[in-house]
């Protein structure tokens, strides 16, 4: 029986090759979309897993909320808070803080700009990477120790071995690798490929630990529990931690938040990540296009495998005149739609395959980022049972619903209704009228879902950035750079000009002060960021109100240390908000009181000009408040407008005069392009997968549209015949084919208008600062699957519409 059953299902498929190599490859595409989004969000839902015991690991954050201003995350919390933690706290088994500094490395003649963690030594003892070489989870003991990846081992030391070897920092400092680890996977928030011991003396932690400095919030602190239970004890009187050791200022109040290691990646990026995050609604949106696209490619094999059973109806008749029975028809039906089904999932597995290595590059940020890890999605089915089996169980869900139609309806009919296929075409057209409005119903919220985040994700890098970037160069320096440097950079062919600033144009600085209106009690924390006298012009910022910086008025320059001399400030649209003025003009001129500064306070402040908000870190949080200040001599990351000569060129010529006038170490430059890349990684990601998801839906689409345009013409074919017998021109059955498939967009729009509206509405929520949906895209998406319905059917409507009547009339 079962050889009779696959010897007519082969049959069948043989007999209609085209139809049937439509719909299983369409079905495998649609399964290898989905299939690879389900990789992907199974990648970025387990970061960290691959450390043993990370579900025990924790780490320290802090959130602070300014009088005045909205709540700041800081990723990282004080130096010394580690020590209060686990005296404070003895179900802390191993607590480790981490700290990022960019330094020049060198080994002979080699020497680059580096990012070294300097980590204490249970660091790799509460998170044991993998280890290619040495003994790693003493390596950070010893104060000269340091531990490297494999890349950095080829950068330095080629095929030679690098344990016991030195590498120089900062042209005086001597580190020995002690341990290799092995590369590290993209689904982790760490992004170091150096990491020496917080004992050494260019640690940030070796500064802290002087007697009276400061202890600012910058040591990535992880600890590890003994055991779960202890956690929710350390939860509970996380606040009164902080009371005893850190209590707040008046008007400040502070949050100590402990999360999981491996929710660090979704949670809100606080400032200065070690790594970009990912917003946990882009995920869940990538999953629900990814359902969709899977959707859209069953409709499509039910829709056409529906189709193909109405003109099986005559065999049905026949087997059961000829004493089948119901049971074997639903078994072959059922059997023919899981095979079909099962090749589907096999060639998916395939093109899966073939596709990863591109996948994981478009999820990178690209090939000139040398700290960013590269995505490393991986499909391992013959690992993971779990896996195979879901995709098995996933084949026969969908080969039981394809063949439904035929096996239980068909089946179930007399054998002189199968024999009378008027009956049974009747039957299923409702069926795949219904299926085709909700195909397209699909492709029209694909189509609006990805122009809307195209839009967010250009006005995300644009306008909503309102700085010129375009081919700036970010030049690191130690200290204040001579005006020699700024010179001769300037001076170079290719460079249009030089600024410098205490950090990027779109981080404030390090500096928080506490002002407010004489006559006003109620204290507002502003961000403080120096600049050079010429930011605003390099970066062409218009101001809203008043002035910009200039040499020519004296008080515009700050002096730390003298508390004589007037200051005249430019703030930004939401300190003149938060100040408690009517209005950007309102706030020229007038006098503003300073306490709490990190310098001494000014004998007296006025606001000289206001410029417009800048986006800081992402706009996804609002913009705080800001007051910038001309301080030269605190201006340590100059920026460099490149244009009219090759980019590479240029480079090595501000390299050269680095060499001949800047600190002796290797320079550390950066393109802000790539700044705003890493900051707005996960929209790009979303960006470039979604596009690839709505093309993937059109071609879908444009299978399942063609292949059912085959049997549409095929069943009306008669009627054509005697439709140009009685006169109707072929353009006139050219409207009524198109028409038939016309008819279903516009059912389809009013489903998928309010669903995709709703949706992208809810995800640009998560935007500070959004476009606006626009109306338009509605009509627009619709117009286009219109278009692509019609081009797609045109073609064998056209030769059915202009075939002879007598051929027509003779098609049964």
């Amino acid at each position: 029986m079962f050889r009779n059953y696959m010897a007519a299902a082969l049959r069948n498929l043989l007999r209609n090759k085209l139809v049937s190599s439509i719909n299983i490859a369409g079905l495998a595409i649609g399964f290898a979309a989905a299939l690879l989004i389900a990789l992907y969000l199974r990648y970025q839902l387990t970061y960290e897993h691959f450390l043993p015991g990370y579900d025990r690991v924790y780490r320290l954050s802090l959130t602070f909320e300014p009088p005045g201003s909205a709540p700041q995350i800081r990723d990282s919390v004080g130096f010394r808070m580690a020590e209060e933690f686990k005296t404070d706290y003895p179900d802390v088994a191993m607590i480790a803080r981490a700290s990022m500094q960019f330094v020049s490395v060198r080994r002979g003649e080699i020497e680059n700009p580096e990012g070294i963690f300097f980590a204490d030594p249970d660091f790799f003892r509460i998170m044991p990477f993998a280890t290619v070489a040495g003994n790693l989870a003493t390596a950070l003991d010893a104060p000269d120790g340091l531990v490297i990846t494999p890349t950095i081992a080829r950068r330095y030391f080629g095929a030679a071995n690098p344990l016991g070897q030195t590498l120089e920092v900062e042209r005086k400092v001597p580190l020995r690798v002690l341990a290799i680890i092995d590369e590290l996977p993209g689904n982790t928030h760490f992004a170091f490929r150096m990491v020496a011991s917080s004992k050494n003396r260019m640690s940030n932690q070796s500064v802290v630990a002087q007697p009276g400095a400061s202890d600012w919030p910058g040591a990535f602190t992880y600890f590890q529990v003994r055991d779960r239970a202890a956690l929710a004890r350390i939860e509970s009187d996380a606040r009164n931690f902080l009371h005893r050791h850190h209590p707040d200022d008046p008007g400040f109040h502070t949050t100590l938040v402990i999360l999981p290691l491996d929710q660090v990646h979704l949670a809100p990026t606080g400032r200065y990540p070690l790594s970009p995050g990912t917003n946990p609604r882009t995920l869940w949106t990538l999953g629900l296009v990814g359902l969709l696209v899977l959707a859209l490619a069953v409709v499509n094999f039910v829709n056409l495998t529906t189709a193909r059973a109405t003109q099986r109806a005559v065999e049905v008749g026949v087997r059961k005149s000829a004493g089948a029975r119901r049971a074997d028809l639903i078994a072959q039906f059922l059997g023919e739609s899981c095979l079909y089904v099962l090749v589907a999932v096999v060639v998916a597995m395939a093109l899966v395959e073939l596709a990863l290595p591109t996948f994981n590059a478009m999820l990178s940020i690209g090939p000139d980022d040398q700290q960013a890890q590269a995505a490393t999605v991986s499909f391992q089915y013959w690992r993971e049972p779990m896996l195979a089996s879901a995709l098995v169980l996933a084949a026969l869900v969908v080969g039981v619903i394809a063949g439904a139609y035929p096996a239980f309806v068909m089946s179930a009919m007399r054998p002189i209704t199968a024999l009378h296929r008027g009956a049974t075409v009747l039957a299923s057209a409702r069926v795949r009228q219904m299926l085709v409005v909700l195909q397209l119903s699909v492709l029209i919220a694909l189509l609006i879902c990805t122009a809307a985040i195209n839009r967010q994700m250009n006005f995300s890098l644009g306008d909503a950035q309102r700085i010129d970037r375009e081919q700036v160069m970010l030049l690191f320096f130690n200290k204040m750079p001579s005006d020699a440097i700024k010179d001769a950079i300037l001076h170079v062919p290719g460079v249009a000009g030089v600024t410098a600033a205490q950090s990027a144009p779109t981080n404030y600085g390090n500096a928080q002060g506490q002002f407010h209106r004489p006559g006003s009690v109620a204290p507002v924390g502003l961000q403080i960021s120096p600049i050079d006298y010429n930011f605003f012009d390099f970066y062409r910022v218009k101001p809203v109100a008043g002035r910009l910086p200039s040499r020519d008025h004296g008080t515009d320059l700050l002096v730390p240390g003298d508390a004589s001399r007037h200051l005249s400030v430019f703030v930004n649209e939401a300190a003149v908000r938060a100040l408690g003025f009517e209005s950007p003009a309102a706030a020229i001129e007038q006098p503003i009181e300073a306490f709490d500064l990190p310098f001494a306070a000014p004998a007296s402040t006025t606001v000289a000009g206001v410029v417009p908000d800048i986006p800081v870190d992402s706009v996804r949080t609002s913009i705080q408040p800001a007051m910038y200040v001309a301080s030269p001599q605190a201006s340590t990351l100059m920026s460099i407008r490149l244009a009219g000569r090759p980019i590479k060129k240029t480079e090595d010529a501000i390299d050269a005069v680095w060499r001949r006038l800047g600190e002796p170490t290797a320079p550390s430059h950066l393109f802000l392009d790539l700044y705003f890349r890493r900051m707005y990684i996960d929209i790009i990601q979303q960006r470039r997968v979604l596009g690839a998801l709505c093309g993937v839906s059109v071609f879908l689409s444009c299978l399942g549209l063609f292949g059912l345009s085959i049997y549409t013409t095929q069943r009306r074919t008669k009627e054509i015949g005697i439709r140009k017998v009685m006169g109707a021109s072929t353009s006139a059955v050219m409207r009524l084919l198109l028409w038939a498939f016309a008819k279903p967009v516009i059912w389809a729009s009013v489903i998928a208008w309010p669903v995709a509206t709703w949706l992208m509405n809810r995800w640009l929520d998560g935007f500070a600062y959004r476009v606006n949906l626009g109306w338009w895209l509605l009509p627009a998406a619709s117009l286009l699957a219109l278009a692509i319905t019609l081009i797609t059917v045109s073609v064998h409507s056209y030769l059915v519409a202009r075939a002879t009547p007598g051929g027509a009339l003779r098609s049964e």
